[in-house]
């Protein structure tokens, strides 16, 4: 039977999706950066610009936007430790043949939403072995039960399971 490769843990939307946690700290930290820049050049219309009470204001602006600096420069490479080691421990895995291999139909398809954020998930079945993907995934935008299917995947904690490959026919 010739499979092609929906998903390979090393391909970019692996990437991206490991990525968005960073990418928000990012975006915290511009927003923290303009915030103290736009409060140290603001003057206030209605105090003077060498009043204490305009000088206060000013500086209390200054000082929110700096703690949100600190506070994503101390996070960021925490963050950043997390992903590479993530990766690694992956990639070794894979590397290693430290991975379980299920083939054949998909089955008990269904959508479900997860989590305090209400997180879209399709869950499905390969044999006995159930599986959680992102709803938005274009990977699994063409699945549907019957399709035969191979996936890899290194068994995480209790239950989870993180896919490394996925192939459809």
């Amino acid at each position: 039977m010739n499979l092609h490769t929906l998903y390979y843990f090393n391909s970019a939307s692996h990437l991206l999706k490991s990525m968005a946690p960073l990418l928000i700290l990012i975006a915290l930290g511009l927003a923290g950066y303009g915030y103290y820049w736009y409060n140290k050049r603001y003057v206030s219309p209605d105090t003077s610009d060498y009043d204490s009470e305009g000088y206060q204001l000013q500086f209390s602006g200054m000082r929110k936007g700096a703690w949100l600096i600190g506070i994503v420069a101390v996070v960021t490479p925490f963050i950043i430790m997390v992903m590479i080691f993530s990766y690694m421990d992956t990639y070794a895995a894979y590397r290693d043949g430290k991975y379980k291999v299920v083939q054949g139909r998909v089955q008990q398809l269904r959508d479900t939403m997860v989590g305090r954020n209400r997180s879209k998930l399709k869950l499905f079945t390969v044999d006995t072995a159930r599986f959680e993907y992102n709803y938005g995934a274009p990977e699994i935008s063409t699945f549907h039960n019957g399709l035969y299917v191979r996936v890899s995947y290194i068994p995480v904690g209790s239950d989870g399971k993180d896919v490394i490959k996925l192939e459809s026919e």
